[in-house]
């Protein structure tokens, strides 16, 4: 999927059978190799980053795990608990680059930047122009 991108600003995209939405370009920094991906803006997420499961494996986060007993479990809009796979990676948002932990689970297909990244950063959602903007200190 194809966002325009100016400098620290990113479009909304438009969803299927809801509004636009937010999104975030991020760098994922394994071994010195960046991996861009983009990803939906999800305040109901508290966690830092959430990839798909396949996406985990391929990046090697599976190498940058936390111990077992620190994974964090979540609950679904459903009540169904699930446990979320948890590793430490660098990323780069913009100019700004910091470690954050990357969540995963089985069967997850969804890009979510949550509550944990939003925490790191100074964020502009600008709704009238459907664009996000990351606001760095001059």
């Amino acid at each position: 999927m194809e966002v325009k991108r100016s400098e620290n600003c990113w479009d909304y995209v438009s969803g299927n059978l809801r509004r636009s939405y937010p999104v975030l370009d991020v760098l994922i920094i394994v071994d010195g190799i960046a991996n861009q991906f983009l990803f939906e803006l999800d305040t109901g997420y508290d966690g830092s980053l959430l990839l798909p499961l396949h996406v985990f494996y391929e990046l090697r986060l599976n190498e940058f795990e936390i111990p077992r007993k620190y994974w964090a479990t979540a609950e679904t809009v459903t009540g169904k608990k699930i446990i979320l796979r948890t590793a430490i990676a660098e990323v780069q948002v913009g100019s700004l680059r910091f470690e954050t932990e990357i969540e995963t689970y089985e069967g997850n297909n969804l890009f979510l930047a949550g509550l944990g990244l939003i925490d790191e950063l100074k964020i502009l959602l600008n709704g009238v122009e459907k664009r996000l903007c990351i606001i760095e200190n001059t």
